[in-house]
């Protein structure tokens, strides 16, 4: 029976969902919510009903998406030195945005907040890399205008 509709149909005519689950979802197959009003507040509903079960799951994702980003970054930065003085320690290296406007955010905060890979390099293309020191000794330059 079609839980939308009901009417009775055709076993072939339903999708079942995994049978090793305690519950067995059925869905019509050709028949889609006719109210998209309706499928949006199913669509709600579910996603709040089911939540705390994909929540940890979900967590456990991004957290390990953040620890791969983070070893992907370490291994780039080998690869660098700076432009100035030519430090090459991955710790002391910066990237330094060469014009502030075209700027999306900084390459650690994108990296913290999972960012896809292909934005990342991106934002690392308009950037100079600098060791910390020349970091900040350009930004002083350029905020005090010495």
């Amino acid at each position: 029976m079609c839980y939308l509709c009901i009417l009775t149909k055709l076993a072939t005519l339903f999708k079942f969902g995994n049978l090793t689950q305690r519950f067995v979802s059925v869905y019509n197959v050709y028949m889609p919510y006719a109210d998209k009003e309706k499928a949006k507040e199913y669509q709600r509903q579910y996603h709040l009903n089911n939540w705390s079960k994909r929540k940890a799951k979900h967590q456990d994702w991004k957290r390990k998406r953040r620890a791969g980003l983070a070893i992907w970054l370490k291994s780039y930065k080998e690869n660098l030195m700076c432009v100035v003085c030519s430090e090459s320690h991955i710790a002391c290296l910066d990237f330094h945005h060469t014009n502030a406007n075209e700027k999306e955010g900084t390459v650690a905060n994108m990296i913290s907040e999972g960012y896809s890979l292909k934005t990342i390099i991106k934002e690392i293309d308009k950037c100079v890399v600098l060791c910390k020191n020349c970091h900040a000794k350009q930004h002083y330059k350029v905020n005090l205008g010495a």
